[in-house]
């Protein structure tokens, strides 16, 4: 985290932009401190007419009850889905 003095603190409760660092030492600390409320994306290729599609779904974990997912969005391709879920803030992408 940086290291913030008083006077930036006013700074920012009068409605002063926040820095780069500051917006990342911001998600970060946030990130660190709910790691139960990530959004956790899961798709794959279903076959329609006229060849396949990508469905993209979000979910979030339910502690021993697993994970609830919804339809997010549909895809021309799996490249497509990972752009758009890459673009989003705190992203860690793991692919199988």
């Amino acid at each position: 985290m940086p290291n913030i003095s008083d006077e930036r603190i006013d700074e920012i409760d009068e409605g002063a932009e926040l820095t780069d660092e500051e917006l990342e030492a911001l998600r970060n600390g946030i990130a660190e401190n709910d790691e139960s409320g990530w959004d956790l994306h899961s798709g794959f290729y279903f076959k329609v007419r006229f060849g396949a599609l990508y469905g993209l779904f979000v979910g979030h974990e339910r502690g021993q009850g697993g994970c609830d997912f919804e339809l997010e969005r549909v895809f021309a391709n799996k490249q497509l889905a990972l752009q758009q879920v890459s673009e989003k803030p705190m992203v860690a992408i793991e692919i199988r």
